[in-house]
């Protein structure tokens, strides 16, 4: 059984390793797209600054991108 790990209550305090946990598993959004950030290297600071733009020219669609920011 694997050990449940949760995010930080924080958002500046997540990981890249946590904001892809969070768009993968709680939005739901396609694991390929979680890859990105993770290789953007986006961590919770960063993705607070992010704009559904930045996601866009990532390589995220619009829908993705729209989720993640709202």
């Amino acid at each position: 059984m694997s050990k449940q790990v949760s995010l930080p209550e924080m958002i500046k305090d997540w990981t890249k390793e946590h904001v892809k946990k969070w768009v993968t598993e709680d939005l739901k959004i396609n694991e390929q797209y979680g890859q990105i950030l993770l290789s953007g290297e986006v961590t919770g600071l960063v993705l607070q600054e992010l704009t559904e733009k930045d996601l866009i020219e990532m390589g995220l669609p619009w829908g993705p991108a729209l989720l993640i920011k709202r």
